[in-house]
């Protein structure tokens, strides 16, 4: 899960609800965010961008956008270049690329990745090894630029898992000694397959230029997993499969003429998306004393006393927007931007739950709303930029895949209003350049993973207001040719400021296995009652995945060494704040320790020849540093931690043809 100024996605059970950070690759919008597992190949740049992105890029976002741009074809120039990387932890690293051009008028790129490693962690009662990693991926592309006014870029990325043991996630309650090692009755696996394909047009005519983005996207996860991640076989889940297809595409008209006084972008973006996804879970009423039987007769399904929930869904969901953004030059030194968007967003989902047992329920959603920005630039010095800013985002709402009394069938969209002021300067001859922002956002609606007084009818809800207010400073400096020292710091104070009630499915938990204990029944109305005792209100709660104080340091250094070659070494520090990983700020489960990082890189190139190499350390003291945290709304509510890899170093040899 990705989070920038503490907005990230928090409906972390739910395959409907939409990223809050959104992903663009090569100004295709990715909306499935199960596609941060791909690995990245060929990049040219990665751009973050902070804040609500509510007018022109691609699809609405609240926390902000990730924009990967790959390296294009070239016309005229072969090129090939490839490198391979050992590691610890038997990893082995292949990458590979070849530009050919045909002709004046054609050329191809096309970039593999391989990347195989064993697992992390060892689970002492299988032998298994999770967190083992054997993949591969290609991205190809043809470009045909016939003259210097149009381009067509054909692009077709693939990744896939060949064998993975999945994510290590250790229970907070196992006590296996050793962070990596933990004790599941139930093997985890994983396979991913992602397929994108999009096709780009531009054309640069007289004062404009005409853009079109084409894409379709094809992906599979598929995972069995230890819900309870414990010794016991209590709660196993051998089947979540999701299924992901999706269209987009997007038209936009743009000036191209320089020095004028207003410049100005207007376009339209269409998405539809369908998914399947289905989930089996079985929870032993005998608490593993003999094995589980995952046989199951869908006419009669509560005919085995082991099936715990069951879902088959498709949901179906369709976007389209218009929107519109200028800027208009004042003067040389002054600049006004306006920009808006207006986005429909359209729901359709069967929820079929329980082998259809009670019936299938038709679901729809459907909104409409209005984003963009407003934003005042002023160039004091030619160094020296002023800059104010008001955005408004929005995430749409959706479906649920099970709802009862408290979790309603649909969610609402979540908006944010952000306010943000901030400076952009290099001094001294352009050796130093320093950034600082501040800024304040509304936060309302926010969508999060609720539980239900209900069992097995969780899902995703909002709350109704939030504030994060921040500060950021960012800086690069250059006191030598040689050294360079990079660095930021970014403090955030987050609340919840107002909510109804909300039940946590750590105490929902605990109230339920006391009186299954007792005998009662666990679809019994005294289960159902007691767990509504337990509702409580966020109020005053900072928002998940927020730390308050995040800084990293990088301080790189080049070594001439006489006519040669050339050394690079470089050490990356970074530290984080602890944070609480859910809105309900469970003091036994939520907090989420503070970590700090330690990343070492030695490159060597030599003065003659094509050929590289370089040493690679990551976390070089070795830290238990927990990633994310998280609690299970249905089944036995674990709470689980997963960890950044241990110790890794590598060795890579490159070479350029």
């Amino acid at each position: 899960m990705v989070a920038i100024r503490g907005l990230g996605l928090q409906a972390n059970q739910n395959d409907v609800a939409d990223p809050s950070v959104s992903l663009h690759v090569d100004g295709v919008y990715i909306p499935n965010d199960v596609s941060m597992n791909s690995e990245l190949i060929d990049v040219e740049r990665i751009e973050v961008l902070r804040g609500p992105q509510g007018t022109v890029f691609g699809q609405n976002s609240i926390g902000g956008a990730i924009s990967i741009t790959t390296k294009r074809p070239t016309l005229k120039v072969t090129q090939a270049e490839g490198d391979v990387s050992v590691g610890n932890y038997s990893m082995l690293r292949t990458r590979a690329m070849v530009n050919m051009p045909v002709g004046d008028t054609f050329a191809f790129r096309v970039a593999g990745d391989y990347d195989k490693h064993d697992g992390y962690g060892k689970n002492v009662l299988l032998g298994t090894h999770p967190d083992e990693t054997d993949n591969a991926s290609v991205h190809a592309q043809a470009l045909w630029q016939p003259s210097d006014a149009f381009s067509a870029i054909l692009r077709l990325t693939h990744f896939g898992t060949a064998h993975e043991t999945g994510q290590l996630q250790k229970n907070i309650l196992d006590t296996t000694p050793g962070v990596f090692n933990i004790a599941q009755g139930y093997p985890t696996s994983f396979y991913f397959n992602s397929n994108i394909y999009s096709l780009t047009l531009q054309y640069n005519a007289s004062g404009v230029t005409l853009k079109s983005i084409t894409s379709y996207q094809g992906e599979t996860n598929l995972l069995k997993q230890d819900n309870g991640k414990t010794a016991l076989e209590i709660d196993v889940v051998p089947r979540q499969n999701l299924f992901v297809r999706a269209v987009t595409q997007e038209f936009n008209i743009a000036s191209n003429s320089p020095n004028a006084v207003f410049d100005w972008i207007v376009g339209a973006f269409f998405l539809n998306q369908s998914k399947h996804v289905q989930f089996l879970e079985f929870t032993s009423h005998d608490q593993g004393v003999s094995p589980i039987n995952f046989t199951i007769n869908p006419a009669s399904p509560f005919s085995n006393p082991d099936l715990g929930f069951e879902t088959d869904t498709t949901p179906q969901r369709k976007s389209t927007s218009e929107f519109a953004q200028g800027t208009f030059h004042v003067s040389d030194a002054f600049r006004v931007t306006a920009g808006a968007r207006y986005t429909k967003d359209k729901v359709d989902s069967n929820v079929c739950n329980f082998f259809a047992a009670f019936g299938c329920t038709p679901l729809h959603f459907e909104s409409s709303k209005v984003t963009g920005k407003v934003g005042l630039e002023w160039d004091v010095q030619p160094a020296n930029l002023l800059y104010l800013t008001v955005s408004r985002g929005a995430k749409p709402g959706g479906t649920n895949l099970s709802f009862g009394l408290l979790v309603k069938p649909t969610y609402q969209d979540e908006t944010v209003t952000s306010y943000e002021i901030g400076s952009k300067n290099r001094f001294l001859n352009n050796t130093l350049q320093l950034n600082a922002a501040a800024f304040h956002y509304d936060y309302k609606n926010l969508q999060f993973q609720n539980t239900d007084p209900k069992v097995f009818s969780g899902g995703v809800s909002n709350l109704g207001q939030s504030r994060v207010d921040g500060l950021e400073l960012e800086w690069s400096a250059l006191p030598t040719d040689h050294l360079r020292i990079d660095g930021n710091l970014a403090y955030l104070d987050t609340k919840i400021t107002s909510s109804g009630l909300i039940l946590d499915s750590v105490a929902a938990n605990n109230i339920t296995n006391a009186l299954l204990a007792q005998g009662f029944s666990f679809f019994g109305p005294e289960i159902q009652a007691a767990r509504a005792t337990q509702l409580a209100s966020p109020v005053g709660n900072p928002l998940p995945s927020a730390p308050q104080l995040v800084a990293n340091l990088a301080v790189s250094y080049d070594w001439l060494i006489g006519g040669v070659g050339s050394l690079t070494s470089r050490v990356d520090i970074s530290h984080r704040d602890h944070f609480t990983y859910r809105v309900f700020n469970n003091s036994a489960t939520d907090v989420v320790p503070s970590a700090d990082q330690l990343n070492l890189f030695f490159g060597w190139k030599p003065a003659a020849g094509k050929w590289s190499a370089a040493l690679v350390g990551t976390n070089i003291t070795n830290r238990a540093i927990v990633s994310s945290r998280y609690t299970d709304s249905f089944g036995i509510g674990a709470t689980t931690n997963q960890y950044l890899a241990p110790r890794l170093y590598m060795v890579r040899l490159g070479y350029k043809f």
